[in-house]
């Protein structure tokens, strides 16, 4: 039972991920060494059915609680988590949209593609990839080279040269340095983009191939932004706390992963105006429920030159976050 408890610490010390088998490893030796025939002797036979059916009872509430939180999708918003119940693929984490836009768009050539999105999109759009998760078979060599190709424009332009590929297809929330150089570069035309994926294609190529509805909209002024419908910042209260987490048990949380991700993107363009919206529209949208919301439109709103407002904001997002407090 020690060496076996051995093994599970050394493994759990190593990787958070591996502390369930710490506590597996330990379970026989903790089960023995527990009183537990001598406390029961000591009890009365009610009691020790009453106590029996207490333990049930909590054990079943738990589990009812936990499932609920979970089919309410509760228990992944309020941890950051893309993950969400039920079937099919996940949009928030897998690049679907991008990939259904390039069939629609009938963009073909070579293109170059981050790691991350490469067994999707190789999945969905049935041809070859540049880089993906099989690092078995694309070898450490093209590994590293394909690392270094979106570390800078400097090495996309490398590798663009070296593969011919004339569209590039990357999670910018990874790469977050090379998107301002893009923004900057006229070699790239960006044709595409959504809460994850970016799409540039090389100028002069893909004529045919219309930018995408939100790329033009980036073309006109960016939309007021309207505080006074953001929960806690006008009429609409402030949903968080103790009610926020009940209500996890009978509603569909939702985190708005559009809202946050589009305020990022813009973030990198160096559009503050859309990041100050976008910011906004992620608490409103999820009825104030996530304070780290309120951290990001409080920056946002200091960007803008609105102290006040962006004080308010940080105030919210410390009622709900611990380490705001502890900061």
């Amino acid at each position: 039972l020690v060496l076996l408890a051995l093994v599970g610490l050394a493994l759990a010390l190593s990787m958070e991920r591996n502390a369930p088998i710490l506590v597996l490893a330990t379970l026989p030796g903790t089960a023995w060494g527990l009183p537990q025939g001598a406390l029961r002797e000591r009890l009365a036979a009610p009691l020790q059915r009453a106590l029996a059916t207490g333990v049930r009872a909590g054990v079943l509430l738990l589990a009812l609680v936990g499932a609920l939180r979970v089919v309410n999708d509760a228990y992944y918003t309020e941890r950051g988590r893309l993950e969400r119940f039920g079937l099919g693929w996940i949009r928030w984490l897998l690049p679907s949209d991008a990939a259904s836009w390039v069939r629609a768009s009938c963009l073909e050539g070579r293109m170059l593609n981050h790691l991350n999105f490469g067994g999707h999109l190789s999945l969905e759009l049935g041809r070859p990839v540049f880089a993906d998760g099989r690092l078995e078979v694309m070898g450490e060599e093209h590994y590293r080279y394909a690392l270094r190709s979106f570390s800078s424009l400097e090495g996309l332009e490398a590798a663009a040269e070296r593969y011919g590929a004339d569209w590039v297809v990357l999670p910018y929330q990874v790469v977050p340095d090379l998107i301002g150089q893009l923004v900057a570069d006229p070699v790239w035309r960006l044709v595409w983009f959504d809460h994850l994926a970016a799409i540039w294609v090389r100028a002069g190529t893909h004529q045919e191939v219309q930018p995408h509805r939100r790329v033009l909209e980036l073309a006109q002024p960016a939309p007021d932004v309207d505080l006074g419908t953001v929960p806690g910042l006008g009429a609409v209260p402030h949903e968080g706390g103790l009610a926020g987490w009940l209500a996890g048990l009978v509603q569909r949380r939702t985190y708005p992963v559009e809202s946050y991700c589009l305020s990022v993107f813009h973030y990198l363009r160096g559009d503050l105006a859309r990041f100050a919206w976008y910011s906004a529209d992620a608490p409103r949208s999820s009825r104030g429920a996530q304070g780290e919301l309120y951290g990001n439109l409080g920056s946002a709103l200091l960007s803008a030159g609105l102290p006040e407002e962006a004080r308010t904001c940080f105030v919210l997002a410390r009622e709900d976050l611990p380490f705001y407090r502890a900061g």
